[in-house]
């Protein structure tokens, strides 16, 4: 619980004066552009004193839930591009020849690069069985242009 839930909690009003409506008040009081704690709580008292303040939103019940949910989802997102990021640089830097093969992180190109992550393991995989077989993701083998670009 935050402390804006917190005062709600317990009926004490909360309200919020603008950073750059405190720093304008201030310049206009003395002229000065110096800034310390003692004339900042001054210049909020005045501006609270004046009515000069917003009450902010607080969320309840289903806008709170949305609102944690979307930030959420905006985090989750963040991640996916970081390690979509990774695995492309990886793949540029180890295994160039990939994207010419598989353009776009589908099931396919995702069970190639967990069986096979590294070229020299396609030689490995392709020796043992003769065909770079994909069982799980799709009930065909890989083409034979695929086999040739990737060895």
């Amino acid at each position: 619980m935050n402390l804006a839930y917190f005062l709600n909690q317990y009926g004490i009003p909360l309200v919020m004066v603008n950073p750059m409506h405190v720093k304008c008040s201030k310049e206009l009081d003395d002229n000065l552009p110096t800034k310390n704690d003692k004339k900042d709580a001054l210049v909020i008292a005045r501006l609270l004193k004046d009515g000069r303040f917003s009450y902010p939103r607080i969320l309840k019940e289903v806008d709170a839930e949305l609102w944690i949910g979307s930030t959420l989802r905006s985090k989750l997102t963040e991640d996916l591009t970081s390690i979509k990021n990774r695995i492309i640089r990886w793949l540029d830097r180890y295994f160039p020849e990939f994207t010419q093969v598989f353009p776009s992180f589908g099931r396919m190109a995702l069970t190639a690069l967990e069986r096979t992550p590294m070229p020299q393991d396609i030689f490995l995989f392709l020796s043992m069985s003769g065909t770079l077989k994909m069982d799980v993701v799709q009930n065909k083998k890989v083409n034979m242009r695929v086999s040739k670009v990737l060895t």
